[in-house]
């Protein structure tokens, strides 16, 4: 009996065993699948989030233009940032990453941008989102070109261009009281004559204006002004320019150049259908641009037509190129009124050409 009592106690712990490890391998076959389970649904739940919050790069003009349909971003930078090695700074979705060109970067960067970059943002599942960047000058927009390498531009704190729309019954032909008027406005900011005025003063029955009126009505206010020739336009034009002098020409207006892109600020916006066709103008700065040379200037010929993108009128600081400066001159009036700061003389500059001499009197030209 004690051996069958043993036996029959052998066997159920036996089956006791069994059943044990019957259940341990059930609960270690159950925990694995619960840890794939588990990672499976942490892969799963990897976010797929890879959107662009902020955008904006160092020396930018204004917010840039980010288009959520193409994936661009446009901005446009001032003339002295570099463009080679701009510094950027965005943010983007929670966890995601960032590479410029295939460089990964942080939430702000450094990276050339002189041709168009690709911005990648990459989810932390993997999906990614294609940017294209592109970064212009703010002479690229004006149609001038990349590279400013010199730049001079004779500034005030008060607004002195006229438009010579509006200035009474000879507006048409008023460019010349319009300039003086300028002139005399850059030269005193307390001067509140109008080119209508200007007109009143001289010729007021009409007709064209000349050049030795402009030098008269500046003379009968005190403005100090004086002519000059000129044998090469270009350095007499500029060195003047460098000494803080204004400059006012009277040209042919057919051999300035017609550009009939709206937004651009290069060349005429308006046409000149035939030669002989006098105007007068101011000169008040220029640029190097990449391998072109252009003049600053206050075209009073606006007749309030603007920009669509911040309402400034067409003829306010034009560009126009010295060459063509030169060719409208050559062919009209050859020379240029050199005029000189408040309280100020105009004197001759030493290192121009020597046939660079100030006048008291030489032919008169008109323009309108």
């Amino acid at each position: 009996m004690p051996m069958i009592l043993d036996t029959a106690f052998v066997q159920i712990n036996n089956y006791a065993d069994y059943y044990i490890m019957k259940n341990f391998r059930l609960s270690y076959i159950v925990l694995i699948m619960l840890f794939l389970i588990s990672c499976k649904k942490e892969k799963a739940e990897l976010s797929g989030e890879n959107k662009l919050l902020t955008f904006s790069v160092v020396g930018q003009l204004s917010a840039p233009v980010i288009d959520e349909i193409s994936h661009r971003i446009t901005v446009t930078i001032t003339p002295i940032a570099n463009i080679s090695a701009l510094s950027c700074i965005f943010s983007v979705s929670n966890e995601a990453l960032v590479t410029i060109n295939n460089r990964q970067i942080g939430n702000t960067a450094t990276a050339d941008f002189s041709t168009p970059a690709t911005m990648n943002i990459i989810a932390p599942n993997g999906n990614t989102a294609s940017w294209t960047i592109v970064v212009n000058t703010i002479s690229e927009e004006y149609g001038l070109g990349k590279s400013v390498t010199a730049s001079k531009s004779i500034e005030k704190t008060f607004k002195w261009y006229f438009d010579q729309a509006g200035t009474g019954k000879f507006s048409s032909i008023n460019c010349g009281p319009t300039v003086a008027t300028m002139a005399a406005k850059w030269n005193d900011s307390t001067f509140t004559k109008t080119p209508e005025d200007a007109r009143n003063t001289y010729r007021a029955t009409g007709g064209w204006w000349y050049t030795d009126d402009i030098v008269n009505y500046l003379s009968k206010y005190g403005i100090n002004s004086a002519y000059t020739a000129l044998p090469d336009n270009y350095q007499t034009i500029k060195k003047y320019i460098d000494q803080n002098y204004i400059v006012i020409l009277c040209l042919d207006n057919y051999y300035i150049r017609y550009n009939a892109i709206a937004t651009q600020h290069v060349d005429k916006y308006y046409k000149v259908n035939a030669a002989a066709s006098g105007h007068f103008i101011i000169v008040k700065g220029y640029k190097q641009v990449d391998n072109q040379f252009y003049f600053e200037v206050y075209d009073p010929w606006s007749y309030g037509v603007s920009y669509t993108s911040d309402n400034q009128l067409k003829g306010e600081n034009r560009y126009y190129r010295s060459d063509d400066l030169e060719t409208a001159t050559n062919v009209w009036w050859d020379y240029a009124i050199i005029v000189a700061p408040k309280g100020k003389t105009v004197i001759k500059i030493s290192e121009l050409n020597s046939k660079t001499q100030l006048l008291s009197a030489v032919p008169p030209q008109h323009g309108g």
